[in-house]
């Protein structure tokens, strides 16, 4: 069901993406089940190989209602200038204090990429705090 329902999700975030002229569109929406179906299942192997003892060393410190608030204000003011990838890896991070492993398996990437991704990120917030 989960997976019925990012597949659909999918298909009307990238409708406007589609180009009629290229392909059939029976064939472009089984290639985004496909992709969804994959992504599914290859981030459920990586959660099943995460063990107890590594979720709970990648767990950052708690913060406190202040930072959070903090974080919260500031990903409101800026989100006009981030697109949803970058919004996500935000709130994943400041927010709901995810480990960058998790912000990894949920977007598909490892998380050395998210790492990456969150740096560049902030550097952005930082440029245009200025």
């Amino acid at each position: 069901q989960d997976i019925t329902q990012e597949i659909y999700l999918r298909i009307h975030r990238y409708v406007v993406s589609f180009d009629r002229e290229k392909g059939n569109a029976m064939t472009w929406i089984r290639s985004i089940a496909h992709n969804c179906i994959s992504t599914h299942f290859s981030i459920q192997r990586t959660l099943d190989k995460l063990s107890e003892e590594e979720y709970l060393r990648e767990m950052a410190q708690p913060m406190d209602a202040n930072d959070k608030l903090f974080y919260e204000e500031m990903i409101f003011q800026f989100q006009g200038y981030l697109n949803v990838d970058e919004l996500e890896i935000l709130v994943g991070r400041l927010i709901t204090e995810s480990s960058f492993k998790e912000i990894g398996i949920q977007k598909g990437i490892n998380a050395d990429h998210a790492r990456q991704k969150f740096s560049r990120i902030m550097k952005k917030i930082k440029r245009l705090r200025k």
